[in-house]
């Protein structure tokens, strides 16, 4: 279901019947009246952003492909390409065309035989930039997450250390820096991002 909602409206939204509970995702964006690309998430595990977690070494880990239904709110035809930072296990869709108002479903296929099986927490996300006449007009991230732990039940104690930075922006920036995280003799570099 999907519908425009507009300032100072009210709406009431039921799922089921009146004595049935659930959950529901409901995904609000909001544009400038040139519109933008939105993506909803089919994954079968529910939510906004993915998540996965796997254990080294053992042959039967799975983590599902992420699917999204990507929309184009604005008037005009847009090439979108599609891009992951998780490149070590996940591919991205080729790139298409969405006619304005059309929508398509894309997945990003997980290959497990990419994953560097180091304990090792991966953040990033998902992301469909449009463009139309050369020029990017839209682009969008989910955030995703996948982590790889040991085998036993051992509960690790783990140091960060970053340097402190000042960051300033508007809502909707990015904000990217490194942090870095070690346990014993393991040292991994993580890129942490922070979305609104």
């Amino acid at each position: 279901m999907q519908f425009d909602a507009h300032k100072g409206e009210y709406y009431a939204i039921q799922v089921g019947s009146k004595n049935e509970g659930g959950d529901v995702l409901l995904t609000g964006f909001t544009f400038p009246q040139s519109g933008g690309l939105t993506i909803q998430p089919l994954n079968a595990s529910g939510g906004y952003s993915y998540s996965c977690n796997i254990t080294s070494g053992y042959d039967g880990n799975v983590c599902e492909d992420a699917s999204y239904i990507v929309y184009n709110s604005t008037d005009k035809t847009l090439a979108v390409t599609a891009s992951t930072d998780l490149t070590e296990g996940f591919t991205a869709p080729k790139s298409f065309t969405l006619v304005p108002g059309a929508a398509a479903v894309k997945t990003f296929t997980y290959n497990p035989a990419l994953f560097n099986q180091a304990l090792q927490t991966l953040s990033g996300g998902f992301s469909f930039t449009g463009k139309a006449a050369g020029k990017v007009v839209a682009q969008i991230t989910m955030p995703a997450r996948v982590s790889i732990h040991a085998s036993t039940s051992e509960n690790p104690t783990l140091k960060l250390t970053a340097t402190p930075n000042v960051l300033s922006g508007t809502t909707g920036d990015v904000f990217t820096f490194p942090v870095t995280i070690k346990k014993c003799r393991l040292s991994t570099r993580y890129r942490l991002l922070r979305y609104e």
